[in-house]
């Protein structure tokens, strides 16, 4: 039943819609499809909060449709936005004939997917069923109404003759959900496999391999495509990223699972970035981002289940934490660091750090039920952990302030804040030294001035377009 309701209220919505766009009821058609994409994609992010039991019970091969179902139709909140506020006809080609078609299962399926709402085992929101089946029909309303009605306001039509928009979708298509894949799925999917999870050991060492032939392997692609499809690019990163700093929630919200670590709120940064075309934002962004990312991949530590939850989760986070900012500058979206990006860097960061430094203090100090995990941001809230690490600085404990319950260790604290500063500073020159090689590689290699020069002013007509 519920099915036919949704179907039919997406059939609705659409016709009434689509003729008020016809009669110019609705002067802005392009406006309201963009909110609409706004609003399908923060329903998606909150969705996240509520109960789902297929994460937490659903074992090897237990439910295969499904979760490819959900693989399918988590895309759609990076490619519904995308569709609609950019003439791409690669994301419009996959809204139009894949993301609505999925849609339209997920559809029919409603009753499969729903009882996974309502089933025990979940870590999420219970919500009354009356309001969490009103929620997924409109979720599913959206994700079915914005497609249709961006390929009938755009008359967008895929063009079956052109081999290289089919071989586009072809290579986009499984490139989208590979990077879009949920925490939790692999380990419903593939056995899990035999494999050193340690520190440098095989799953450690694939995934430092990994990023970085994924980082080449994006750039030498994009490098010679025009300004939008690198803009693209990094706006699907990011909306990507967003979706998975959010995804902790689905094992139950918990004051430490906010995503106000540095690799985590990174996302929003990012997303911010992205929006604004920032140069100041996007310097503390790639200095501060990749050294932090640089360490916590350095010092990952994994569970033994390779394929669990927060292993994926880990891995997929910090993998998206080094791709905006190193594919951002390599591909000119963002011009090379000057002086100033110091500045911009420490102004940023230091802001960042005191709200941290507040932040995990009022969470460590409130949170006192029993299966809490303290937060830990920057190994400035557990000295016995900081000197795992560093046990040189062993000094930095003498001084622990402790006011009912909210403890600071400022000489631990200032520490770690002049290292990470001063790994920034060092960052810094390394990317110098970069440019330095990369121009003296480039000297070598004869190029025509009057593309270098094209290139110059639609990277600086890029910047100035907000």
């Amino acid at each position: 039943m519920y099915s036919l309701i949704t179907i039919a209220l997406s059939c609705i919505v659409v016709f009434l819609l689509q003729a008020a766009f016809k009669h110019s009821i609705i002067k802005n058609p392009n406006k309201l499809l963009r909110i609409m994409a706004v609003i399908f994609y923060l329903v998606g992010i909150f969705r996240y909060l509520l109960s789902d039991s297929f994460v937490e019970t659903v074992t090897e091969f237990a439910d295969p449709f499904q979760s490819f179902l959900r693989w399918g139709y988590c895309s759609a909140y990076a490619i519904i936005p995308i569709s609609v506020f950019f003439d791409s006809r690669l994301f419009r080609n996959i809204a139009s004939y894949f993301t609505l078609p999925v849609a339209l299962i997920s559809a029919i399926c409603f009753e499969d997917t729903f009882a996974y709402f309502m089933a025990d085992g979940s870590e999420g929101y219970y919500l009354v069923p009356w309001f969490r089946y009103t929620y997924y029909i409109i979720e599913l309303v959206l994700a079915i109404s914005i497609p249709a009605l961006m390929q009938l306001h755009t008359k967008h039509v895929i063009n079956f003759k052109s081999k290289e928009e089919i071989f586009n979708i072809l290579l986009a298509l499984p490139c989208i959900h590979i990077q879009m894949l949920p925490a939790y799925m692999l380990r419903t999917l593939v056995k899990d496999p035999d494999i050193s999870t340690g520190m440098f050991g095989e799953l450690h060492l694939t995934w430092i391999i990994f990023i970085a032939i994924e980082c080449i392997l994006l750039h030498f692609y994009f490098r010679k495509r025009t300004m939008q499809d690198k803009y693209l690019l990094l706006v699907f990163l990011v909306l990507a990223q967003v979706t998975y700093s959010n995804s902790p929630f689905l094992r139950g919200f918990t004051l430490h699972r906010l995503p106000l670590q540095l690799c985590s709120i990174a996302a929003f940064f990012y997303l911010y970035t992205i929006i604004t075309k920032n140069k100041k934002m996007f310097d503390f962004c790639y200095l501060a981002n990749i050294v932090g990312a640089v360490i916590a991949i350095l010092l990952a530590s994994f569970g033994s289940e390779v394929l669990s939850f927060w292993n994926i989760h880990y891995i997929y986070e910090h993998t998206f934490v080094m791709l905006f900012p190193i594919l951002g500058m390599s591909l000119g979206i963002f011009p090379h660091l000057d002086r100033s990006a110091l500045k911009h860097m420490a102004k940023y960061f230091t802001i960042y750090f005191v709200c941290a430094l507040i932040g995990g203090t009022i969470i460590n100090g409130l949170d006192t039920t029993p299966d809490f995990y303290p937060v830990n941001w920057f190994y400035m809230f557990d000295m016995n952990r900081a000197l795992d690490y560093v046990p040189f600085v062993g000094f930095a404990g003498t001084v622990h302030w402790n006011f009912n319950g909210f403890e600071v260790y400022p000489i631990l604290v200032t520490l770690i804040y002049i290292i990470f500063m001063f790994l920034n500073v060092l960052f810094y020159f390394f990317t110098q030294g970069c440019y330095k090689l990369t121009a003296f590689i480039k000297s070598r290699i004869p190029q025509p001035k009057a593309i270098e020069f094209e290139e110059v002013t639609d990277i600086n007509k890029f910047l100035s377009t907000k």
